[in-house]
Protein backbone atom coordinates (compact mmCIF):
# COMPACT_ATOMS: atom_id res chain seq x y z
CA UNK A 1 0.00 0.00 0.00
CA UNK A 2 1.49 3.31 -1.11
CA UNK A 3 0.96 6.44 0.94
CA UNK A 4 1.41 10.14 0.19
CA UNK A 5 0.97 13.28 2.25
CA UNK A 6 -2.61 14.59 2.20
CA UNK A 7 -4.03 18.05 2.87
CA UNK A 8 -3.67 17.53 6.62
CA UNK A 9 -0.05 16.47 6.13
CA UNK A 10 -0.95 12.93 7.16
CA UNK A 11 -0.19 9.83 5.18
CA UNK A 12 -2.99 9.18 2.69
CA UNK A 13 -3.41 5.65 1.34
CA UNK A 14 -4.05 4.79 -2.29
CA UNK A 15 -7.18 2.75 -1.58
CA UNK A 16 -8.75 3.59 -4.96
CA UNK A 17 -5.70 2.36 -6.87
CA UNK A 18 -5.79 -0.83 -4.83
CA UNK A 19 -9.52 -1.46 -5.38
CA UNK A 20 -9.16 -0.66 -9.08
CA UNK A 21 -6.58 -3.42 -9.31
CA UNK A 22 -8.60 -5.89 -7.23
CA UNK A 23 -12.04 -5.24 -8.70
CA UNK A 24 -11.54 -3.76 -12.18
CA UNK A 25 -8.20 -4.40 -13.90
CA UNK A 26 -6.50 -7.24 -12.05
CA UNK A 27 -2.84 -7.16 -11.06
CA UNK A 28 0.11 -9.43 -11.77
CA UNK A 29 -1.31 -12.87 -12.50
CA UNK A 30 -4.48 -12.11 -10.51
CA UNK A 31 -7.62 -11.55 -12.60
CA UNK A 32 -10.05 -8.80 -11.71
CA UNK A 33 -13.08 -9.79 -9.65
CA UNK A 34 -15.47 -8.47 -12.26
CA UNK A 35 -16.93 -5.36 -10.66
CA UNK A 36 -17.70 -2.08 -12.47
CA UNK A 37 -16.15 1.31 -11.75
CA UNK A 38 -19.27 3.43 -12.04
CA UNK A 39 -18.01 6.97 -11.47
CA UNK A 40 -15.31 9.07 -9.80
CA UNK A 41 -15.53 12.44 -8.12
CA UNK A 42 -15.07 15.58 -10.18
CA UNK A 43 -14.10 17.61 -7.11
CA UNK A 44 -10.46 18.60 -7.08
CA UNK A 45 -8.44 16.71 -4.50
CA UNK A 46 -11.11 14.05 -3.98
CA UNK A 47 -10.57 10.40 -4.88
CA UNK A 48 -14.11 9.33 -4.00
CA UNK A 49 -15.18 6.51 -6.31
CA UNK A 50 -18.31 4.43 -6.80
CA UNK A 51 -18.04 0.71 -7.63
CA UNK A 52 -20.82 -1.71 -8.49
CA UNK A 53 -20.84 -5.44 -7.95
CA UNK A 54 -22.50 -7.93 -10.28
CA UNK A 55 -25.19 -8.93 -7.81
CA UNK A 56 -27.38 -12.00 -7.88
CA UNK A 57 -30.25 -9.65 -7.04
CA UNK A 58 -32.27 -7.65 -9.57
CA UNK A 59 -30.13 -4.58 -8.92
CA UNK A 60 -26.40 -4.18 -8.33
CA UNK A 61 -24.93 -2.83 -5.10
CA UNK A 62 -23.26 0.61 -5.08
CA UNK A 63 -20.07 0.83 -3.00
CA UNK A 64 -18.71 4.32 -2.31
CA UNK A 65 -15.04 4.53 -1.25
CA UNK A 66 -12.55 7.29 -0.52
CA UNK A 67 -9.32 7.81 1.39
CA UNK A 68 -9.66 9.69 4.67
CA UNK A 69 -8.40 13.27 4.46
CA UNK A 70 -7.37 13.61 8.09
CA UNK A 71 -6.79 10.11 9.46
CA UNK A 72 -3.39 8.74 8.40
CA UNK A 73 -3.71 5.79 6.03
CA UNK A 74 -7.45 5.71 6.65
CA UNK A 75 -10.34 5.20 4.28
CA UNK A 76 -14.14 5.21 4.30
CA UNK A 77 -16.76 2.92 2.74
CA UNK A 78 -20.53 3.14 2.44
CA UNK A 79 -23.19 1.42 0.34
CA UNK A 80 -26.23 3.19 -1.11
CA UNK A 81 -29.29 2.29 -3.16
CA UNK A 82 -29.36 5.44 -5.28
CA UNK A 83 -26.20 7.23 -6.43
CA UNK A 84 -26.50 10.37 -8.54
CA UNK A 85 -22.86 11.33 -8.05
CA UNK A 86 -20.10 10.31 -5.62
CA UNK A 87 -21.23 13.18 -3.41
CA UNK A 88 -25.01 12.79 -3.86
CA UNK A 89 -26.53 9.45 -2.85
CA UNK A 90 -29.63 8.24 -1.03
CA UNK A 91 -30.82 5.28 1.07
CA UNK A 92 -27.45 4.39 2.50
CA UNK A 93 -25.93 2.15 5.15
CA UNK A 94 -23.74 3.27 8.03
CA UNK A 95 -20.29 4.54 7.08
CA UNK A 96 -17.33 2.28 7.80
CA UNK A 97 -14.22 4.30 8.64
CA UNK A 98 -10.92 2.62 9.44
CA UNK A 99 -7.22 3.39 9.81
CA UNK A 100 -4.22 1.51 11.25
CA UNK A 101 -3.87 1.98 14.98
CA UNK A 102 -0.16 2.73 14.65
CA UNK A 103 1.96 4.18 11.90
CA UNK A 104 3.62 1.06 10.57
CA UNK A 105 3.31 0.46 6.81
CA UNK A 106 -0.19 -0.86 6.11
CA UNK A 107 -0.75 -4.11 4.25
CA UNK A 108 -3.82 -5.55 2.61
CA UNK A 109 -5.23 -8.90 1.52
CA UNK A 110 -8.32 -9.54 -0.57
CA UNK A 111 -10.58 -12.39 -1.64
CA UNK A 112 -13.86 -12.34 -3.49
CA UNK A 113 -15.70 -12.54 -6.77
CA UNK A 114 -18.08 -10.47 -8.88
CA UNK A 115 -20.60 -10.34 -6.02
CA UNK A 116 -18.54 -9.95 -2.86
CA UNK A 117 -15.28 -8.58 -1.49
CA UNK A 118 -13.44 -9.54 1.69
CA UNK A 119 -10.75 -6.95 2.38
CA UNK A 120 -8.29 -7.38 5.24
CA UNK A 121 -6.42 -4.28 6.34
CA UNK A 122 -3.31 -5.03 8.38
CA UNK A 123 0.14 -3.66 9.07
CA UNK A 124 3.66 -4.86 9.69
CA UNK A 125 3.36 -4.44 13.45
CA UNK A 126 0.21 -6.56 13.70
CA UNK A 127 1.71 -9.38 11.68
CA UNK A 128 4.92 -9.49 13.71
CA UNK A 129 3.35 -8.84 17.11
CA UNK A 130 3.76 -11.75 19.53
CA UNK A 131 2.63 -10.30 22.89
CA UNK A 132 -1.02 -10.52 23.93
CA UNK A 133 -0.88 -7.09 25.59
CA UNK A 134 -3.15 -4.63 23.76
CA UNK A 135 -3.68 -7.10 20.95
CA UNK A 136 -7.16 -5.73 20.41
CA UNK A 137 -5.59 -2.42 19.36
CA UNK A 138 -3.56 -3.97 16.59
CA UNK A 139 -5.35 -6.92 15.07
CA UNK A 140 -6.32 -6.64 11.41
CA UNK A 141 -9.57 -5.07 10.36
CA UNK A 142 -11.75 -7.37 8.27
CA UNK A 143 -14.33 -5.91 5.88
CA UNK A 144 -17.06 -7.79 4.03
CA UNK A 145 -19.09 -6.00 1.38
CA UNK A 146 -21.44 -7.43 -1.21
CA UNK A 147 -24.21 -9.99 -1.53
CA UNK A 148 -25.58 -11.94 1.41
CA UNK A 149 -27.67 -15.09 1.52
CA UNK A 150 -31.41 -14.52 1.35
CA UNK A 151 -32.99 -17.98 1.56
CA UNK A 152 -36.43 -16.58 2.35
CA UNK A 153 -36.43 -14.14 -0.55
CA UNK A 154 -37.34 -11.26 1.78
CA UNK A 155 -34.72 -8.74 0.71
CA UNK A 156 -35.15 -6.73 -2.45
CA UNK A 157 -31.58 -5.51 -2.00
CA UNK A 158 -29.74 -8.39 -0.29
CA UNK A 159 -26.30 -6.92 0.32
CA UNK A 160 -24.42 -5.49 3.28
CA UNK A 161 -21.29 -3.73 4.51
CA UNK A 162 -19.69 -5.30 7.59
CA UNK A 163 -16.56 -3.91 9.15
CA UNK A 164 -14.97 -2.36 12.22
CA UNK A 165 -15.66 1.21 13.27
CA UNK A 166 -19.03 1.79 11.62
CA UNK A 167 -20.77 5.08 12.25
CA UNK A 168 -24.32 6.19 11.70
CA UNK A 169 -24.71 8.85 9.02
CA UNK A 170 -23.42 9.90 5.64
CA UNK A 171 -19.77 9.68 4.69
CA UNK A 172 -19.20 13.45 4.68
CA UNK A 173 -20.48 13.84 8.25
CA UNK A 174 -18.44 10.90 9.52
CA UNK A 175 -15.25 12.21 7.95
CA UNK A 176 -15.88 15.74 9.22
CA UNK A 177 -16.04 14.43 12.79
CA UNK A 178 -12.80 12.49 12.27
CA UNK A 179 -14.61 9.34 13.36
CA UNK A 180 -12.57 6.29 12.56
CA UNK A 181 -11.09 3.31 14.34
CA UNK A 182 -8.75 0.40 13.91
CA UNK A 183 -10.36 -2.40 15.87
CA UNK A 184 -12.73 -5.15 14.89
CA UNK A 185 -13.21 -8.23 12.81
CA UNK A 186 -16.39 -7.27 10.93
CA UNK A 187 -17.59 -5.52 14.09
CA UNK A 188 -19.90 -8.47 14.70
CA UNK A 189 -20.74 -8.41 18.39
CA UNK A 190 -24.05 -8.14 20.15
CA UNK A 191 -23.06 -4.87 21.79
CA UNK A 192 -22.57 -3.30 18.37
CA UNK A 193 -25.85 -4.56 17.02
CA UNK A 194 -28.92 -5.59 18.97
CA UNK A 195 -27.87 -4.80 22.52
CA UNK A 196 -26.53 -1.30 23.19
CA UNK A 197 -25.67 0.03 19.75
CA UNK A 198 -27.61 -1.44 16.87
CA UNK A 199 -26.09 -0.67 13.48
CA UNK A 200 -27.28 -0.29 9.90
CA UNK A 201 -25.05 -2.58 7.80
CA UNK A 202 -27.70 -2.71 5.05
CA UNK A 203 -29.60 -0.20 2.96
CA UNK A 204 -33.02 -1.84 2.99
CA UNK A 205 -34.67 -3.52 5.96
CA UNK A 206 -37.81 -5.54 5.16
CA UNK A 207 -40.96 -4.02 6.55
CA UNK A 208 -39.39 -0.62 7.23
CA UNK A 209 -39.22 2.65 5.36
CA UNK A 210 -35.59 3.64 4.86
CA UNK A 211 -34.17 5.84 7.60
CA UNK A 212 -30.69 6.92 8.57
CA UNK A 213 -31.20 5.64 12.09
CA UNK A 214 -29.89 2.32 13.38
CA UNK A 215 -31.81 -0.91 13.06
CA UNK A 216 -31.83 -4.22 14.91
CA UNK A 217 -29.75 -6.03 12.39
CA UNK A 218 -27.67 -9.17 12.56
CA UNK A 219 -28.08 -12.14 14.84
CA UNK A 220 -24.47 -12.79 15.78
CA UNK A 221 -22.68 -16.09 15.56
CA UNK A 222 -20.87 -15.59 18.87
CA UNK A 223 -21.32 -13.48 21.98
CA UNK A 224 -20.48 -13.51 25.68
CA UNK A 225 -23.28 -13.86 28.16
CA UNK A 226 -22.16 -10.69 29.94
CA UNK A 227 -23.62 -8.66 27.08
CA UNK A 228 -27.10 -9.67 28.21
CA UNK A 229 -27.68 -7.85 31.47
CA UNK A 230 -29.82 -5.31 33.25
CA UNK A 231 -27.51 -2.43 32.32
CA UNK A 232 -29.64 0.62 31.61
CA UNK A 233 -28.02 1.19 28.21
CA UNK A 234 -28.81 -2.31 26.97
CA UNK A 235 -31.90 -2.82 24.88
CA UNK A 236 -31.83 -6.61 25.05
CA UNK A 237 -32.00 -8.56 28.30
CA UNK A 238 -31.91 -12.23 27.28
CA UNK A 239 -30.70 -14.31 24.33
CA UNK A 240 -34.35 -15.13 23.54
CA UNK A 241 -35.25 -11.45 23.19
CA UNK A 242 -32.12 -10.96 21.10
CA UNK A 243 -33.19 -13.78 18.79
CA UNK A 244 -36.73 -12.45 18.47
CA UNK A 245 -35.71 -8.84 17.80
CA UNK A 246 -32.89 -9.28 15.31
CA UNK A 247 -34.33 -8.61 11.86
CA UNK A 248 -31.62 -10.36 9.86
CA UNK A 249 -31.01 -13.74 11.41
CA UNK A 250 -28.27 -16.31 11.05
CA UNK A 251 -29.12 -20.01 11.35
CA UNK A 252 -27.48 -20.28 14.79
CA UNK A 253 -25.35 -18.47 17.33
CA UNK A 254 -23.23 -19.26 20.37
CA UNK A 255 -23.25 -17.60 23.78
CA UNK A 256 -20.36 -18.19 26.19
CA UNK A 257 -20.47 -17.62 29.91
CA UNK A 258 -17.02 -16.91 31.34
CA UNK A 259 -15.48 -16.20 34.72
CA UNK A 260 -13.52 -13.10 35.70
CA UNK A 261 -10.07 -12.79 34.06
CA UNK A 262 -7.28 -14.56 35.91
CA UNK A 263 -3.68 -13.98 34.84
CA UNK A 264 -4.87 -12.25 31.70
CA UNK A 265 -6.79 -15.33 30.57
CA UNK A 266 -10.56 -15.80 30.41
CA UNK A 267 -11.67 -19.22 31.61
CA UNK A 268 -14.63 -20.45 29.63
CA UNK A 269 -16.89 -22.52 31.87
CA UNK A 270 -20.08 -22.83 29.85
CA UNK A 271 -21.02 -22.72 26.22
CA UNK A 272 -24.60 -22.53 25.06
CA UNK A 273 -25.62 -23.25 21.49
CA UNK A 274 -28.88 -21.73 20.38
CA UNK A 275 -30.62 -22.57 17.11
Amino acid sequence: MITTRNESNNYQCNIIEILDAILITGYGSKPAMGWTKLMTSEIEGSDRTVYQNNSAADENMNLIVQSHKSRPNGFLMQIADVVNSPEAFEHYSDTMSIYPSIGYPPRWYAAGDERTLIFIYSNEYAEDYTSINNWDNYYPGVIYVGDMDDPGGNYQKPWCLLGPATYNGKMDAVEASNSSGSKGVMGMTASHNAVSNSRRPVTQVPGEEWAESDCFSFLMSYETESKFSNHSDYQIRTPEVFSNNAIMKGPWFIICNYSAPICCNNRLNKTQYID
